[in-house]
């Protein structure tokens, strides 16, 4: 993004981003983490069943958001690239 530095607020991100949480990690993590719903681009899942990390307690619910997401950001992204 132009104009968005490594000290820029990360609700300045216009590009699509992912976040997973597990539903079961601590408190004041996904209470922060809820806060990015309101990012133009960001899309959140939670995994009910998992902690702090759902890629490992919980790969096949993970990996099935993951390759979703990248399926649909990756034919978005090459659509409007013309290919």
């Amino acid at each position: 993004c132009v104009g968005v530095t490594a000290n820029s607020p990360i609700t300045a991100l216009k590009m699509p981003v992912a976040f997973v949480l597990g539903g079961l990690d601590f408190p004041h993590i996904n209470a922060r983490s809820r806060l990015l719903r309101d990012m133009v681009a960001a899309e959140l899942i939670e995994i009910a069943d998992a902690a702090h990390l759902p890629s490992f307690e919980r790969p096949d619910a993970f990996n099935d958001f993951v390759r979703g997401w990248l399926a649909r950001h990756t034919a978005d992204h090459v659509l409007r690239a013309g290919g």
